[in-house]
């Protein structure tokens, strides 16, 4: 089989007993019939992750079988065909990913790596977030959607955000009062357009 990513949930709490995980890939709840390479990245301390691997035919086929995988195609350098952009961009919205840019002019590279971009962005506003208040949680906490402003969220967390925009070298005037946070994971995935990521044995 050919090198593969996988949009898949998170287990683990993300202690050094209990870390973050992949789900299918490691542990308990590993679908794996052997010692395969993979990698990982988390989009924040949100419950999702995606992970690339080479994996057997075999075992290609359990995942992306299971319901709750977004299982992406081999050929990154492909077009999305209108049914892709309908399952990506609905698989995307349901974990708060802004995929309303998503079209049938776009290759999965270039829909990864924008996504990426956003993953990159939650994954160091985490640890940001995290240093500041002592404690884990995600950006999208009770009641924080994709439709939320920026100026609507307490401040700590719009001082982790401009943090973290700063660190990663991103532009910061994303960060207005009215803008939702849609739009600013969208300016962020813009910047990261030509971004390099590499997940075990899948570059994109």
């Amino acid at each position: 089989m050919a090198p593969r990513l996988y949009v898949v949930p998170v287990v683990g709490v993300g202690t050094k007993t209990d870390p973050r995980v992949p789900k299918y890939f490691t542990g308990a709840t590993s679908l794996l019939t052997s010692q395969e390479e993979w990698g990982a990245m988390d989009y924040g301390f949100e419950p999702w992750m995606c992970a690339g691997a080479d994996l057997s035919t075999a075992d290609d086929g359990a995942i992306a079988a299971r319901p709750d995988v977004f299982a992406i195609p081999t050929n990154l350098d492909a077009t999305l065909t209108n049914p892709q952009v309908n399952q990506a961009t609905n698989k995307l919205e349901a974990i708060n990913i802004p995929a309303d840019w998503i079209t049938n002019q776009l290759t999965w590279r270039q829909v990864l790596r924008k996504v990426l971009g956003m993953f990159a962005y939650l994954q160091r506003y985490g640890v940001v977030y995290s240093d500041a208040t002592g404690s884990v949680a995600g950006l999208f906490t009770t009641g924080v959607t994709l439709a939320t402003t920026y100026g609507s969220l307490p401040a700590v967390v719009e001082s982790a955000m401009q943090t973290t925009m700063v660190s990663l070298g991103l532009a910061t005037n994303l960060l207005l009062p009215a803008s939702t946070l849609r739009v600013v994971l969208n300016g962020v995935g813009d910047q990261s357009s030509a971004t390099s990521f590499f997940l075990g044995p899948v570059t994109v």
